[in-house]
């Protein structure tokens, strides 16, 4: 029996002491198991100690900013480790398919109807560089996402349902502030 945690880092960005309560609790369930759980609002008493493994999912500078004071409680060594990155031709097929729309956006603006915006080709294939050369730390698979948005708000703020150029360039200037390095502009 195992408990999935599809996204570790979800778990680990409440406050500080839950994090820390949250991995003692999954730590003695994987080593000793549970008989009495209190946590937080929840209270249960099993007949016998309750153990099962966790499979979890954590991105690679969450683990490392982690990983010694997981190694101190004995986290690291109740665990498989199992790590993955995308290839050159995955990351490929994932930027097409956010280029090419998916997930459709609809976007309401100014109007307070649901609407889209058409980005052509070339276009999309701007605003896809643009995320990558942004995001050096990440696929920029969501930025992406979220600059083809931009975009086409700017575009349905303009008061057309098909991007052009000049909104591209619009959000292009305006990631200026996308500065994770806080570099001065």
């Amino acid at each position: 029996m195992h408990i999935l945690i599809p996204d570790l880092l979800k778990v680990l960005s409440h406050q500080k002491v839950v994090a820390r309560n949250t991995i003692t609790m999954l730590n003695s369930l994987m080593e000793e198991g549970l008989k009495n759980l209190m946590f937080y609002d929840i209270q249960k008493e099993f007949k016998q100690p309750v153990r099962c493994g966790v499979i979890a999912a954590i991105i690679r500078a969450a683990f490392c900013a982690r990983e010694q004071y997981w190694k101190g409680i004995g986290f690291v060594g109740r665990c498989i480790l199992v790590s993955f990155s995308y290839s050159d031709m995955t990351k490929s097929k994932i930027y097409e398919h956010i280029r090419k729309g998916f997930p459709v956006k609809i976007i309401g603006i100014t109007t307070g109807k649901r609407t889209q915006a058409e980005i052509p080709a070339k276009i999309a294939t701007r605003i896809q560089n643009l995320a990558v050369a942004e995001t050096p730390f990440s696929t920029g698979f969501s930025p992406h996402k979220q600059l083809r948005a931009l975009v086409q708000a700017h575009a349905l703020y303009c008061g057309r349902s098909k991007v052009k150029v000049e909104d591209f360039e619009e959000v292009r200037r305006l990631s200026e502030f996308m500065n994770l390095g806080f570099h001065q502009i």
